[in-house]
């Protein structure tokens, strides 16, 4: 049985026409590290240009998680299905200050078309990258305590 988790890191969202909540990278990225021991046979992450490089060296450099493992891939919120549609229908100024990104809750659907060899897992799952909490996560799969 093989098994698939995908998520997405867009930290550097807030105050741009896209949404999203401030000061998450660090959050985003120790939280994903307590996904990551999870019991999958592959991990993949959706990213920004701006992001994937720090992103890499993080988890790869700093935290030793292999690349075999983990995967990211560079995808441009700009080119969302449907962008052209959400564009025209958001309060762009109320997105600034919103901490929900429309592009990230439906790309979460339309990522699962150019994931490499989706074909191959009997399971896929989408977890949010910043879903690490106590109340859902046993210590035992947290990188630390507290």
């Amino acid at each position: 049985m093989k098994t698939l988790i995908y998520t997405s890191i867009y930290s550097k969202l807030w105050g741009t026409k896209f949404g999203g909540r401030p000061g998450r990278n660090i959050h985003f990225k120790h939280s994903f590290k307590n996904i990551l021991n999870l019991s999958a046979d592959k991990f993949i992450c959706f990213t920004s240009k701006d992001e994937i490089e720090e992103l890499k060296d993080w988890f790869y450099t700093q935290n030793g998680i292999s690349n075999e493992i983990l995967e990211f891939i560079e995808f441009d919120l700009k080119s969302t299905k449907f962008y052209g549609q959400i564009e025209s229908k958001k309060n762009t100024e109320l997105m600034k200050k919103s901490d929900r990104c429309y592009e990230i809750q439906y790309n979460k659907f339309f990522w699962l078309d150019i994931i490499p060899e989706l074909s191959t897992y009997d399971k896929v799952y989408w977890f949010d990258s910043g879903l690490s909490h106590g109340g859902i996560f046993p210590e035992k799969y947290s990188y630390g305590t507290g």
